[in-house]
């Protein structure tokens, strides 16, 4: 259907007064030069809307069957777009009065305002298959937040306008990635507001967007969330935030720590609850600042200081370098025998009414320093004036008898990422990166075995060096569900150890034969639309007793979108399946045989592309090596000099 009006004399189309009247579209539509006052309800096909005002009960509102959706040049006069599984194009659109909603689909917006909406201006849900750039973008004078995030990475560009909300921001199991900022002013509460954080999205991140991130009341973490140096949090009153089911890491740095602190400046938080590592933050305000597992997972803490809170931390926790100060009781209730040992990062107890208490078992906490060069008050230190420890449980010698020197940080490590499945036998390479405020005199290679413990893969590591080759070992079956992990460790010359750690799948090699993938994957596939039916030829393999799952792998396999699964007699997944709403040259087929951690066998296509339909106006960046040449001849241990060229359509992020 096409209806082409003009600017004097715009083409009309109007429902009967019984709401929702509606134009169910599964074919193509095509609007320039019009007026709307019927609901459009998209189901397949190409959808156009150029130059046309949708008024009252003119809506957009459906989806899911990935139509190609665009407008441009168009006013919403007091209704809305809430679409869903679609690849839309918005350019040059405004609404007035009411909202925009855009749901697990492929979105590029230039030119969007919203005005006036009675509740959230700009509601943009379940991007997780790649981060969202949100740019060129006016949200004002909402009565709620200005843009509703959920469910995946976000990227806010430098020309987009938040202004007269009551927040810029609600974030529920989302994040924001590093270059992004929200305003400082202007909204009646200039912060982002978290909720709901259960929303299981994977690899999220919190970066300083100059703003506090607001947890007002119980989260719990649904996915996996990073988060970075500069970040502020604060928490409500009574308000714990879980890292549980999902899985939490602080990562600040010395010279931008993470700060975790009350909302309401006279009333204390509940706690930190279940995560996995701290480091490098401030944590004040309150009654627990940090609760981890008990006789389970043990938590890390490096680096931090924890203040004015009525528990500094409880139960199992590795204690390095950190500073508590004016606690009720600093550290209570640690199982590990070495939780508080100082040897590779003295800890400080200064102004705590007690410094440990101890649940019965016997504490480890040498070379530590406890306010006074006496030692602490216990009955182990007879004699000694600082920081009371009074049960016997608690081995304090040796002890400082000077404060540690708070201005030496211990070094900094970031472990480079590496693909998430290692074969046995197998040669890798691990990389990363460190640092030290006075320099790294050497460094290790550790190996965290689930069942056999921690063995050292490499000792005495020059300070310059930054790459390990590693040939994987056979581990067996792991029946604990613990992933091994490879850890890289940097001393400087003070003693003092940082580190960074990175699990990995091994599989047993016991899970024989292959599935050999025969769906067609040669042509590109367009974002959203059919790639048809995945389907396999087994040879070798046990028909029953198993079963097959599958996913799309992209971005260099760092990111999957899961296709199901099927019972192991089966050689097809149900159904046609459609590839994910992304844009890459990476992506691949992935099949699995899993009957526990790591009896496992993954069986993969080779790559193929899927990109957006050429009418989304944002074409992928284009990358040239320009060194080394093809062909090229490399002597072993020469320098290689890796050089490119990049350019994009509209700007290069990263």
């Amino acid at each position: 259907m096409v209806g082409i009006g003009t600017p004097t004399q715009p083409i009309t189309l109007t429902g009967s007064s019984a709401f929702p009247t509606r134009m169910i579209v599964a074919g193509n539509l095509q609007l320039e030069h019009a007026i709307v006052n019927v609901l459009i309800q998209p189901v397949s096909g190409f959808l156009s809307f150029l130059n046309t005002t949708f008024q009252s009960n003119g809506y957009v509102f459906g989806g899911g069957a990935a139509p190609m959706i665009e407008f441009d040049g168009c006013d919403f006069d007091s209704s809305y777009v809430r679409l869903g599984g679609s690849t839309v194009r918005m350019a040059n659109t405004s609404f007035t009065g009411n909202f925009c909603e855009i749901t697990a689909s492929l979105l590029n917006m230039d030119g969007v305002t919203v005005d006036g909406a009675p509740f959230t201006g700009l509601s943009l849900w379940e991007f997780d298959n790649q981060p969202l750039h949100i740019n060129n973008v006016s949200v004002t004078n909402c009565g709620a937040s200005a843009l509703d995030l959920v469910g995946g990475n976000f990227f806010i560009g430098g020309s987009v306008n938040l202004e007269g909300n009551q927040y810029p921001a609600r974030l529920g199991g989302s994040g924001i990635l590093a270059g992004s900022a929200l305003p400082a002013t202007g909204n009646a509460n200039n912060y982002a507001l978290v909720e709901d954080l259960s929303v299981a999205a994977s690899n999220l991140v919190w970066t300083d967007i100059g703003v506090p991130y607001v947890i007002e009341e119980p989260s719990y973490t649904g996915g996996r969330l990073r988060i970075d140096p500069g970040v502020v949090v604060q928490l409500g009153p009574d308000t714990t935030f879980w890292g549980e089911p999902g899985f939490v890491q602080v990562r600040g740095l010395p010279d931008a720590p993470v700060i975790v602190e009350r909302f309401d400046p006279l009333q204390a938080w509940q706690g930190l609850q279940y995560f996995n590592r701290i480091e490098n933050c401030r944590i004040t305000g309150g009654q627990i600042g940090a609760r981890f597992h008990s006789n389970s997972l043990v938590g890390y803490l490096d680096n931090c200081v924890i203040k004015d809170c009525d528990f500094g931390t409880q139960n199992d926790v590795i204690v390095r370098k950190t500073h508590f100060v004016n606690n009720g009781i600093a550290s209570w209730g640690d199982n590990w025998t070495d939780a508080l040992d100082g040897a590779v990062g003295a800890n400080s107890f200064e102004g705590n009414t007690q410094a440990i208490e101890s649940n019965g078992q016997l504490i480890d906490a040498p070379n530590n320093w406890w306010g006074d060069p006496s030692g602490p008050a216990s009955p182990n230190n007879p004699g000694g004036t600082g920081q009371p420890v009074p049960g016997p449980g608690v081995s304090v010698f040796p002890f400082l008898t000077a404060a540690p020197d708070f201005n030496d940080n211990p070094p900094v490590v970031r472990m480079n990422r590496h693909s998430f499945m290692l074969e046995p036998g197998a040669k890798v390479i691990f990389t990363w990166r460190a640092e030290d405020d006075l320099g790294i005199v050497s460094q290790r290679v550790e190996f965290d075995h689930p069942i056999q413990g921690v063995s050292i893969l490499a000792d005495n590591i020059p300070a310059g060096q930054r790459g390990f080759e590693w040939t994987v070992p056979d581990v067996g079956f792991i029946v604990n569900n613990i992933a091994p992990t490879v850890r890289v460790v940097a001393i400087d010359a003070a003693g003092q150890e940082g580190w960074d750690e990175e699990a990995f799948l091994i599989p047993t090699g016991v899970v024989q034969g292959t599935l050999n993938i025969t769906t067609d994957l040669s042509s590109p596939f367009v974002a959203g639309q059919p790639i048809g039916e995945i389907c396999w030829t087994p040879n070798g393999t046990n028909p029953l007793g198993f079963t097959v799952g599958a996913a799309v792998l992209y971005d260099g396999d760092m990111r999957s979108k899961g296709l199901g699964g099927v019972t192991s007699n089966l050689t097809c997944l149900s159904g046609v399946k459609q590839a994910p709403f992304v844009s890459t040259d990476t992506a691949r087929i992935a099949l699995v045989i899993q009957e526990s951690l790591n009896n496992v066998k993954y069986f993969l296509s080779d790559e193929f592309t899927i990109r957006p339909d050429t009418r989304f106006g944002d074409a992928p960046p284009i990358v040239n090596m320009t060194s080394p040449t093809a062909g090229a001849s490399i002597p072993g241990g020469s320098v290689v000099h890796i050089a490119w060229t990049a350019s994009d359509d509209q700007a290069l992020r990263s």
